[in-house]
């Protein structure tokens, strides 16, 4: 890359001056060579032109910018220098990332109303759309988790998950959230009987996995993480999430649910609420 330290550049071929902006219509008239070739020739680092990131080709931009760093936006957003600048600038600037802040949300939601009429731009039929094109052209199927490459992603993502479980002692079930066990680990530091994770012994019966079971006090904890809602407040629970509470309530217990987005905006509130809960139930024992 050349560092352009003054307004003009020296040409290496015949010594002039020139603006940059002249640099390279001066190179093809004069020289008959092209910039990108000019760099090449004279400027241009043995390790430069190379993808940091994948070790592709980048593109050639400016003599006064050289080859840019990344061979595309893709590279650029898995980059850990980047990745970390980008998180950096927000807690400047905001504080935390902006897609957490509710007012930057709602300014969102209310633009992309305005734009398409949802609230957000991935409902757009043309969106989902020209979305779908892409999956084909890049993949010859409608959505990325059709592909080759996403099934192998998911099959690697439910290993670790198992994994996880193996190592943290937990029983081998179903998916398990990342937030879940933090949250668990939480609620058993108030109250004094066991609760079993994951629990097993219903899955014949209804064919549910509770996240959380205190048979003691015959209670049900479940932890439920966005993908449980029909709404991005997460207010609104799926059908079959409000079938699950109603099972897992005709065995005559007491069910317990907990938003993973309530839990990280509220969790003393949720505290609080459990040790009620906790109470009531041992003065029915």
């Amino acid at each position: 890359m050349v560092m352009i330290m003054s307004d003009e550049l020296t040409c290496q071929i015949c010594g002039n001056m020139y603006h940059p902006k002249g640099y390279g219509s001066h190179l093809q008239s004069k020289h008959n060579i092209s910039g990108k070739e000019y760099y090449d020739r004279y400027f241009k680092k043995d390790d430069e032109g190379i993808c940091i990131e994948c070790g592709k080709p980048t593109t050639y931009q400016t003599i006064s910018l050289g080859y840019a760093i990344f061979c595309g936006d893709g590279c650029s957003n898995k980059n850990i220098k980047v990745k970390q600048k980008i998180q950096d600038t927000f807690i400047e600037r905001f504080g935390d990332n902006p897609n957490r802040i509710e007012s930057i949300k709602l300014k969102k939601q209310k633009t992309f109303h305005s734009h398409y009429g949802v609230k957000n731009c991935s409902q757009h039929k043309s969106i989902k759309e020209k979305k779908r094109k892409s999956y084909q052209k890049r993949y010859g199927v409608d959505h990325y988790s059709q592909s080759s490459e996403g099934r192998r992603i998911h099959r690697l993502n439910s290993i670790k998950l198992v994994e996880n479980q193996k190592l943290n002692g937990d029983v081998l079930s179903p998916k398990v959230g990342y937030g879940e066990k933090p949250f668990f680990d939480e609620l058993q530091k108030w109250v004094s009987y066991k609760i079993l994770r994951n629990d097993s012994t219903f899955r014949y019966g209804i064919a549910r996995y509770p996240d959380g079971h205190i048979p003691e006090l015959k209670i049900f904890i479940q932890f439920d993480e966005r993908f449980h809602f029909k709404d991005r407040e997460c207010k609104i629970y799926q059908d079959d999430d409000i079938r699950c509470t109603l099972e897992l309530a005709s065995l005559g217990y007491l069910v317990f649910r907990v938003s993973e987005k309530n839990w990280k905006d509220n969790s003393e509130v949720i505290i609080q609420q459990f040790k009620e809960i906790i109470a009531c139930q041992n003065e029915l024992r």
